[in-house]
């Protein structure tokens, strides 16, 4: 172990804290910027928890899906105001790093200036025809293009819509009419 220098042992945390707040006097108060800093990490909920009262009224668990309630882990849910790239903005000005992007879709983050673009474009043609389209059979064979191993597409507005297409085609291809479910996650 020649030529090894010898390694002072990290503070501990509680060491660190205490040397980066000391304690004050009583009557003393700290500074203007401390105290910015403090309130700054502090969480406020005021408006997501009267959002929440609210939507308790109305909806099963105050929020549109199960997968989002919070009576199961307890609390109250944080309500979205706005969002912009990585970063999602709460009732309350509460700023939080967005790590669910919707479950996949918002790859790009929120209100992704080409993609804002692009809807903007194709909101002027419409918003929803119930009707086929170019833009869908446009899709489509950029898809089976991408993964040449899936020959057809089916397009879905929801899980419930994709599960419906699946179970159809699996009873289709065995010729079996009763499906298995299995309750849970």
């Amino acid at each position: 172990m020649a030529g090894m220098m010898k390694r002072k042992a990290p503070k501990s945390k509680k060491a660190v804290k205490k040397e980066a707040r000391p304690k004050l006097a009583a009557g003393e108060k700290r500074p203007a910027g401390e105290r910015r800093e403090a309130r700054r990490h502090v969480r406020r909920t005021n408006q997501s928890d009267a959002l929440y009262e609210r939507a308790k009224k109305r909806m099963p668990g105050g929020v549109s899906s199960p997968v989002r309630s919070f009576n199961a882990v307890g609390g109250t849910p944080f309500f979205v105001k706005k969002g912009k790239g990585a970063f999602l903005h709460d009732a309350d000005g509460n700023r939080y790093v967005d790590y669910v992007m919707s479950y996949g879709p918002l790859i790009f983050g929120h209100a992704y200036s080409p993609i804002l673009s692009a809807v903007r474009r194709a909101l002027q043609r419409g918003t929803s025809y119930g009707a086929p389209c170019r833009g869908e059979v446009e899709l489509a064979e950029r898809v089976t293009k991408a993964v040449p191993s899936m020959e057809r597409v089916r397009f879905v507005s929801s899980g419930t819509e994709a599960l419906m297409s699946a179970v159809r085609l699996a009873r289709a291809a065995t010729g079996r009419d009763l499906i298995l479910k299995f309750s849970g996650c």
